[in-house]
């Protein structure tokens, strides 16, 4: 008997062993004898899920990427990021607006929550990543300790930086020097539409930041709703 003609036979054999099963036992026999053969399967199918998750990922562009630190409230309407600017700016769908909201804190008695956030958001910063930080003041102030944050003097067109200059806020960097890293964006109805509680609510750009033009952009959506 040729191979071709063992696989039939067996083939045929299985069809019948089948057929003369309950439902219940049909199931059990597929899983004892097959049960390998499909973990393959389903690892297979796995393995193509994440190879053509990793591909079509690599094909996005963040456009922004903001993190709101310490706004203590759950309705912070991200959308008005990753939705209304987006839409706003023009943005295709492969171009994206990221927004994280996290919380952090530097008294000593940080939860393992809170220390994996700092985790986060150094590296963030440190791969150039993260483009704006909206904080509290302990933050802006924590950042800037290790010179975080662009001066604003410097960086914001003049026009700009007459719009926010009763809004500024200064922070001391690492030489000791008194620097324009912040604006106050809590009295803008951006804010207070979209659930950002903080109270001054303190927009900064990162001083590595390779988005720029993007982010001023934000800026100036956020000083116009």
């Amino acid at each position: 008997m040729s191979l071709k003609e063992e696989l039939k036979e067996e083939a045929g054999n299985e069809k019948r062993k089948l057929k003369e099963m309950s439902r219940q036992d049909k199931l059990w026999y597929i899983w004892e004898y097959y049960k390998f053969h499909i973990a393959a399967v389903i690892g297979v199918i796995f393995l193509i899920y994440i190879i053509g998750t990793s591909i079509y990922n690599s094909t996005k562009e963040t456009m922004v990427y903001c993190a709101v630190v310490n706004n203590y409230s759950e309705e912070l309407n991200t959308d008005a990021f990753t939705v209304d600017f987006h839409d706003a700016m023009g943005y295709g769908k492969k171009q994206e607006v990221n927004v994280e909201n996290l919380y952090a804190t530097y008294d000593g008695n940080a939860s393992e929550l809170v220390m994996a956030t700092l985790a986060k958001l150094s590296a963030l910063v440190a791969a150039q990543e993260l483009d704006v930080m909206i904080a509290d003041a302990e933050n802006i102030d924590h950042y800037e300790a290790m010179d975080g944050f662009g001066n604003l003097e410097e960086i914001l067109p003049a026009e700009l930086l007459d719009q926010v200059q009763d809004l500024i806020y200064y922070s001391t960097a690492s030489d000791g020097s008194r620097i324009p890293v912040a604006i106050d964006i809590s009295g803008t109805a951006f804010a207070q539409n979209n659930g950002i509680t903080l109270k001054p609510a303190y927009f900064s750009i990162l001083v590595n930041t390779k988005r720029m033009d993007h982010v001023l952009e934000l800026l100036r959506y956020i000083l116009a709703q």
